[in-house]
């Protein structure tokens, strides 16, 4: 896999290749392998994404990514390169950034995830009203951002990986995005953010 990457991007100079997504966290269930590359920033360089057999390759200049782990990017991308930084089982190729602390922007996190959710995938009055009976595989990484904030740690519980699993298998009931809109809620009060 590394060496596909590598021969994609030969006219770029790689600094690290890390494991993202579903299979960064463990899922029993995916389709694709998802990575990110971080890349020296050459001029006129615009991120990009490589598809390849089952590969996803998304490219990122290194001071770009550096700003996504710091919460100036959306959660997903935040949560995702922050798992991968975190995890050295995830690194695949290059060196970690050993002076990063996702819990520094943990609650930046959750506000995007929050205000991304609060009119899709946390509205189940909305997808309710749409006759959706599950919560979205959007909310996945909602789910994890909690989760990893409530455990202190980016490792979930067996129980807190079978609801992420649900969800990201589009088999979780929307009861779920009803207690996690609140949970997340609580949070950010007490945080005085929301």
């Amino acid at each position: 896999m590394i060496s596909i990457i590598l021969e994609k991007l030969s006219d770029l100079s790689v600094k690290m290749i890390y494991r993202v997504g579903s299979t960064s966290w463990g899922s029993g269930n995916w389709h694709d392998i998802d990575v990110v590359a971080v890349v020296e920033e050459p001029i006129g360089f615009h991120v990009r994404c490589i598809r390849e057999l089952n590969l996803e390759v998304f490219v990122y200049p290194e001071k770009q990514f550096q700003a996504l782990i710091v919460g100036n990017g959306t959660a997903s991308l935040n949560w995702y390169f922050g798992l991968a930084t975190v995890h050295t089982e995830n690194l695949l190729y290059g060196h970690p950034i050993e002076s990063y602390d996702w819990f520094e922007y943990q609650y930046k996190t959750l506000l995007h995830a929050y205000d991304r959710g609060i009119h899709t995938y946390l509205n189940a009055d909305l997808l309710a009203e749409r006759k959706i009976q599950y919560c979205s595989k959007t909310m996945t990484l909602a789910l994890l951002i909690y989760y990893t904030i409530l455990n202190r740690s980016f490792t979930i519980t067996d129980e807190q990986r079978a609801i992420v699993q649900r969800c990201h298998d589009k088999q979780l009931p929307l009861s779920y995005a009803v207690e996690l809109r609140e949970n997340m809620q609580k949070i950010l009060q007490e945080k005085n953010i929301l």
